[in-house]
């Protein structure tokens, strides 16, 4: 897919055939609109980062907000790829308010509109892979004192509560599964944030080919910026608010690599450190200011260019003292 980086570009719509498939159920897909998320899922890290769901635990802590996030036995916790399943079923929600519709928890909807959708492919293992992630989705368990729709949850919950899976059907010839349709039914949580909050922001069309990292710096530009703002904040900051398990210094390089892939969104990890001068050690680089704008801005027009990772300036910063 060849990827768009004009300023502000509005999110593509992709536009499909409403014809529901053969099925007893009536579905709500075809997304016809721009994919969307509630801005908590964007703006804290609660999945894990790996395509292979490795963690068992996640732990977030900072200031007021507290999360706590864990699979049950003999999985791992829900990744930022599941995640595209939360973010689909959130956008049919939004599509139908915005229809003029109340609706409910349950969404059904095919397996190839979301693989569509989310870049995924509708062939081969599909069905095995789709069925993983509701199995994560529903086996992940979260427990955080961030509030939705006046609301809070004293302990802990599941992304996809009872009733959500995947229908299919059996292949005559080859007596393999074959993919019917999936039912999610949305937690109480997200479901009141997007309804009675309506704190939901749309992404880009380019997010789902983004990296795990590219995608978390994606999210909490989209949260801290929007369309107009800068962003200011540390690098040890980010770091947390991404949610990645490697050091300071590696995810100093990574950022160098994934930056750029990041559309709508300039960044710059600059020489300037917070409340402290210039020092040797690796507690210093975490105190490196990084300051993000969108692009097309008027700062973003004199502003400097991409972010830039001189290796050699790092490894002098990151000797240990």
């Amino acid at each position: 897919m060849q990827k768009s980086r004009a300023a502000k570009s509005p999110p593509k719509v992709r536009r499909r055939s409403a014809v529901q498939l053969d099925l007893p159920v009536i579905l709500d897909s075809p997304l016809m609109k721009a994919v969307h998320s509630d801005r908590y899922l964007l703006e804290y890290p609660f999945f894990d980062l790996s395509k292979t769901a490795k963690r068992k635990r996640l732990a977030f802590f900072d200031g007021p907000v507290t999360i706590e996030v864990k699979a049950i036995e003999g999985q791992g916790v829900a990744t930022i790829f599941d995640r595209d399943m939360i973010m689909y079923a959130a956008s049919l929600m939004v599509q139908k308010i915005e229809a003029g519709e109340n609706p409910g928890r349950e969404f059904v909807f095919s397996g190839r509109d979301f693989c569509l959708v989310s870049g995924r492919d509708t062939g081969g293992d599909s069905y095995d892979l789709l069925s993983k992630t509701v199995e994560r989705l529903k086996g992940t368990v979260i427990k955080t004192n961030i509030e939705t729709g006046g609301r809070g949850v004293d302990g802990y919950f599941s992304w996809l509560d009872g009733g959500s899976g995947i229908a299919y059907d059996i292949d005559q010839i080859t007596r393999k599964k074959r993919l019917s349709y999936i039912r999610v039914v949305l937690c109480e949580w997200l479901y009141r944030a997007i309804l009675r909050d309506r704190s939901i922001l749309a992404v880009h069309e380019d997010y789902f080919t983004l990296k795990p990292i590219g995608r978390r710096l994606y999210d909490l530009d989209k949260v801290h910026c929007g369309d107009h703002q800068e962003w200011r904040t540390t690098l040890g900051q980010l770091h947390k608010l991404v949610g990645s398990d490697m050091d300071v210094r590696n995810f100093k390089v990574e950022i160098g690599k994934q930056a750029g892939e990041v559309p709508d969104y300039r960044f710059e990890i600059t020489d300037e450190f917070d409340g402290e001068t210039r020092g040797r050690g690796r507690r210093q680089s975490a105190r490196l200011i990084v300051v993000v704008r969108p692009k097309g801005s008027a700062d973003d027009a004199i502003g400097p260019p991409p972010v830039l990772v001189n290796l050699i300036d790092l490894m002098n910063e990151e000797v240990p003292t």
